[in-house]
């Protein structure tokens, strides 16, 4: 059975999860006196505790999991918004012509897009100097154009 943490410590869990790590600020936000050296020895004592240090591995668990469901569930609403809108439907094009269109190819664009970049599938698209080469490669025929 695990030792409790006590209110300071359970701050300092806080503190540290709270700011990505930083045990030296945690321990000062926590209530823990003295200057950043004193601080920072507290911090690493703090974190080589056993039940501290599980309680951060807890609750870094428990945040990656609420963290992968709200972002399966962004993943199925982006990929519903793109099925819906991929979707055909009839246009009246006057009284006897009909077209068949997306619903809204943008949206299916946007979509795949968003779920490119929630996979790591995204590259954006390298900006130069504005500068452009241009070649022309033309034949015998292509002269009288010039």
């Amino acid at each position: 059975m695990s030792k409790a943490l006590t209110m300071k410590q359970q701050r300092f869990v806080s503190h540290y999860l709270a700011n990505g790590g930083n045990g030296t600020a945690a321990a000062r936000e926590a209530g823990y006196k003295g200057n950043d050296d004193t601080l920072r020895t507290v911090a690493k004592e703090n974190l080589t505790k056993p039940h501290i240090s599980s309680e951060i591995e807890k609750s870094q668990s428990e945040f990656k999991e609420q963290l992968g469901a709200i972002a399966e569930s962004k993943r199925q609403l982006l990929w519903n918004t793109a099925k819906y809108n991929a979707e055909k439907i009839l246009i009246s094009k006057g009284s006897t012509d009909n077209v068949e269109v997306m619903r809204d190819p943008k949206s299916v664009i946007s979509s795949i897009a968003e779920l490119n970049k929630m996979d790591g599938d995204y590259t954006p698209p390298k900006r130069g100097d504005g500068k452009q080469t241009v070649v022309f490669v033309m034949d015998e025929d292509d002269q009288g154009l010039l």
